[in-house]
């Protein structure tokens, strides 16, 4: 879905009002706004306890009694991808998370992603895209976002009224 710039800013302001480490937020923002980032294909975004498919008997127990997983996409193509949320100020990933988090994953999904805003060292880098794990910035989705709304604009005048249009629809219908 394309959004026009001031629902893009609104996207991206929302993520910015989060406070740091706020892991449960960022996950809501997440599962609220996957959709709206192009390059990440999402058609519809849940967390894991919301996920209307989830039939927690056909997973496997999980060594800590908790789910790894905090969302699942259903992407663009009808796969589904098991998501884990990294929302850190200080902190960085470790390889250990993903590992873990990829060998979590394999059943039922057919991608494994970790959307992060947060550090990522190359070396964890390196260990996710050995283990088909995707890394998803946060920040530079944003980045991109704010970019292409701002081309569009300029590309068509018109489009700030359209785009004005389908924020307000979007804003009607949104949840909360």
């Amino acid at each position: 879905m394309a959004l026009g710039p001031s629902s893009a800013k609104e996207v991206v302001d929302r993520l910015r009002a989060l406070e740091a480490g706020d892991g449960k937020g960022f996950e809501r923002w997440v599962s609220e706004h996957a959709y709206v980032f192009p390059e990440w294909e999402v058609a519809e975004c849940w967390l894991w306890d919301d996920w209307p498919e989830s039939d927690r008997d056909s997973f496997p127990e999980w060594p800590s009694g908790q789910s790894p997983i905090d969302l699942v996409a259903k992407k663009t193509d009808g796969s589904l991808a098991a998501i884990q949320c990294k929302f850190y100020t200080k902190a960085s990933i470790t390889p250990k998370q993903v590992r873990e988090f990829s060998g979590a994953t394999r059943v039922g999904f057919s991608e494994s992603w970790f959307i992060a805003k947060a550090t990522v060292p190359e070396t964890v880098r390196k260990e996710a895209a050995l283990l088909e794990v995707r890394i998803l910035d946060v920040d530079e989705a944003c980045a991109n976002l704010l970019e292409s709304t701002a081309k569009r604009e300029q590309d068509d005048p018109r489009q700030p009224m359209q785009d004005a249009a389908v924020a307000g629809c979007v804003k009607a219908l949104a949840p909360g």
